[in-house]
């Protein structure tokens, strides 16, 4: 069993008990979002819904925000990150549709869920528009990653 910690808003760590003895965990993995990110600040971390991954392999969604502040309504994006064994093969992938478009809108509460055959997650958004009132929607994305297997689509 793996547990998950969100650290300082800005990783997520990935302890497991490596002694099997019931007491102090090992960190054996950092999640991070990219260098580049526009909102290098995570939080509401969750993991896949049915807390066992897609063939092996353990994903999560976070939102990301410029600032620490944990209620700031601003500018947000949704990521997902995946825990993969291998370091090399872990995806870290903005599937908000701001990440394409460009549009700044508060995007928060993301789920993570596993469809019949794709994974897909699930966020609250706020259209932020001068001198109009917010516009509350749920959005589905789509991550490109198969349910069973836990690989990409091609």
């Amino acid at each position: 069993m793996l547990y998950a910690a969100q650290i300082d808003n800005k990783e997520i760590a990935i302890y497991r008990d490596l002694k099997n003895r019931g007491g102090l965990l090992t960190k054996i993995a950092t999640l991070r979002l990219p260098a580049n990110s526009p909102h290098p600040f995570m939080r509401s971390m969750e993991p896949l819904v049915n807390l066992r991954g897609a063939g092996g392999v353990s994903y999560f969604t976070v939102l990301a925000a410029p600032t620490p502040q944990t209620y700031a309504r601003t500018d947000t994006s949704i990521w997902l990150l995946s825990l993969d064994k291998d370091p090399d093969k872990r995806i870290v992938r903005r599937v908000d549709d701001g990440g394409v478009t460009g549009k700044k809108d508060y995007r928060y509460e993301p789920e993570t869920s596993s469809g019949p055959n794709e994974i897909f997650v699930y966020y609250t958004v706020d259209k932020l528009e001068p001198g109009k009132p917010a516009i509350h929607g749920l959005r589905r994305c789509r991550t490109g990653i198969f349910a069973k297997t836990g690989k990409e689509k091609p």
